[in-house]
């Protein structure tokens, strides 16, 4: 069996769960969690732009400090 644990504070997530992350400027912004896809270490996530849009992404994850873990 297969989760994804959030390396900052050790939890397991799932799909619907939120996240804060910096970007490379410094600036926090807000991800949802959309779908794990195990296969291929990626995530589908939207992310909250400051002006209040949503944007989905296609991304890996260890960009946003995940770890796929076997138990």
């Amino acid at each position: 069996m297969r989760k994804v644990i959030d390396r900052k504070t050790g939890r397991e997530l799932h799909t619907g769960d939120t996240l804060i992350r910096k970007d490379y400027k410094g600036f926090k912004s807000r991800y949802e969690l959309l779908d794990l896809d195990m296969g291929s270490h990626m995530v589908r996530v939207k992310k909250l732009l400051p002006d209040d849009r949503w944007v989905f992404l296609c991304v890996p994850l260890a960009s946003l400090q995940l770890e796929l873990v076997m138990v």
